[in-house]
């Protein structure tokens, strides 16, 4: 198996575990909410871990936006990193203040969810426009999903309206994104999960 292949795999089962992780929590939450209702104890911890999950996941957006503003070679790349690192950056903020205000203190964890070998993958990639494609796409297609299913249980306007964002700014961009790769590489954005 060559290294290109492997990386991906790796990647691919680091994706499929956060999904399953992310899945089977709002499963569990979503059969124990019973009488609580949406204004139980079980929204509060959605609310509160979709924040945990989501400034991680756009840090790591951020990071990797910062080094295409230095390494894309196409101006649409690097417009869409400014954009990315601009709305991304204000996100992260109001979530860690909307956190501090609901639960009294500051956003617990790591505030990343990427692995070393995936940013330094982008920052040495020979075709760094390629690559932060590939990989941003998929990370996009994460952040939907995330909004989604906090969208339709949530009970703070705060989290519905920055959920719609993302899932409308992040859609929009995933589209500009495949309509580029394929314009400069003459094929569709592959695909892991086959």
């Amino acid at each position: 198996m060559n290294k290109p292949v492997a990386i991906l795999l790796v990647i691919i089962v680091v994706l499929v575990v956060s999904l399953t992780s992310i899945f089977a929590y709002f499963w569990i939450w979503s059969s124990t909410v019973g009488e609580e209702g949406y204004g139980g104890h079980g929204m509060m911890d959605m609310n509160r871990e979709f924040i945990e999950n989501m400034i991680p996941h756009h840090q790591d957006a951020v990071d990797m936006s910062n080094v295409a503003l230095t390494r894309a070679k196409h101006p649409q790349i690097k417009q869409l990193a400014k954009n990315i690192s601009i709305s991304q950056s204000r996100e992260i903020v109001e979530m860690r203040q909307w956190y501090k205000e609901w639960y009294g203190t500051d956003v617990p964890g790591d505030s990343h969810m990427m692995n070393v070998t995936d940013i330094n993958r982008l920052k040495n990639a020979k075709d760094f426009d390629k690559e932060f494609i590939e990989q941003m796409v998929p990370h996009h297609q994460m952040a939907i999903i995330m909004a989604q299913m906090v969208l339709y249980h949530s009970n703070r306007p705060e989290i519905r309206g920055i959920a719609e964002s993302i899932i409308k700014s992040q859609s929009k961009e995933i589209d500009e994104m495949r309509t580029w790769y394929k314009e400069w590489y003459g094929t569709d954005v592959p695909t892991y999960n086959s």
